[in-house]
């Protein structure tokens, strides 16, 4: 499963998404919420499937962690806005993203319960 998560295409995506069919009634789940169940969960995997741009999508850990969260937030914010609505909702997500990384720069808090975590 961590093959999908790759900036890099896959040179058979279909062939790593039926060995992963066939992993057992976990992997089939798994498998089948990231196709079928959440739109956006193969899309925050794997970059080829993405529309996240490349500078973005590479700034980020290597974990799917906060692309996965990235999404989250977004959506949590709002959808199906009208276009003043949608800059007024990203304007205001910015500045609270912009408020939490000072608040940790300068205090050296996190703003969340836990901070994230990466993979070596």
């Amino acid at each position: 499963m961590l093959s999908l998560s790759s900036f890099e295409e896959q040179p058979n995506l279909e062939a790593t998404l039926e060995t992963i069919q066939t992993g057992g009634r976990k992997a089939k789940a798994w498998l089948y919420d990231k196709i079928k169940g959440t739109k956006f969960a193969l899309p925050a995997l794997y970059f080829p499937k993405s529309l996240i741009p490349h500078d973005v999508w590479k700034a980020c850990p290597t974990t799917t962690n906060s692309n996965e969260q990235s999404h989250c937030n977004i959506n949590q914010d709002g959808t199906n806005l009208t276009v003043l609505g949608g800059i007024m909702r990203a304007w205001d997500y910015d500045s609270h993203m912009e408020t939490s990384i000072n608040v940790h720069d300068t205090y050296g808090i996190h703003t969340h319960d836990t901070a994230a975590t990466h993979v070596q």
